[in-house]
């Protein structure tokens, strides 16, 4: 499934995944998809991440970064239900960073390559010397492999592509696959942020729609 993302996607699972070592999670999720698309992606330009920014109350990388590590300060929603469900509790799996924390553990030698994922710099970095024609950038190597949640929504977004008549699969595809099947961190993640998904989800379709009419 991995190996038919496009440059941009591939480019966005390797930062997710650098996402969920940062939060020293065990497992890739699609919160940490989440995070990736907020991140700036340098000289690669996508209309997700900004979408995705602008349907959320205060939704930047920043603020969702320290939400998904039980920072209580980034709880926006006003919604009693939310706080009820203590959906501002990091998800499932993530250990809670703080200043002394020891950095990231390192790539272990030897772990399997995911196929079709690019390396990605540092989610607050810009890359250089981007080779905008390149189909496949050289694998990235983590022990972070998709959740079963996350594995469903892959596969969702693959169904999304074909549905759409497009390939290979996009962000768009993606994105649109987390709304479709969020997983209980992402759900609580929205609610905190006040993202409406269908307001999110037209505004995608209409940005697909048009990006298909500006390049036919």
């Amino acid at each position: 499934m991995l190996g038919r993302l496009d440059e941009r996607a591939s480019i966005v699972v390797a930062a997710a995944q650098d996402e969920a070592r940062r939060l020293r999670a065990p497992k890739l999720e699609q919160e940490h998809i989440l995070v990736a698309m907020l991140a700036p992606r340098g000289a690669l330009k996508d209309t997700v991440g900004p979408i995705l920014a602008r349907t959320g109350s205060g939704l930047t990388v920043v603020k969702l970064r320290h939400y998904l590590n039980g920072d209580p300060t980034t709880t926006i929603s006003s919604n009693p239900s939310v706080h009820a469900l203590g959906s501002v509790a990091p998800p499932t799996g993530t250990k809670k960073l703080s200043s002394t924390s020891p950095p990231a553990e390192a790539t272990k030698p030897g772990s399997e390559t995911p196929p079709g994922v690019g390396t990605q710099p540092d989610a607050g970095t810009q890359p250089t010397n981007m080779n905008k024609t390149a189909r496949r950038t050289r694998p990235l190597r983590s022990d972070r492999k998709p959740s079963v949640s996350c594995k469903k929504m892959f596969k969702l977004s693959l169904r999304e592509a074909v549905n759409m008549g497009e390939s290979p699969v996009t962000t768009t595809h993606i994105l649109l696959a987390i709304i479709d099947e969020p997983n209980e961190a992402v759900i609580a993640l929205f609610a905190n942020f006040n993202v409406d998904k269908e307001k999110l989800k037209n505004e995608i379709l209409t940005a697909a729609a048009l990006d298909d009419r500006t390049t036919s």
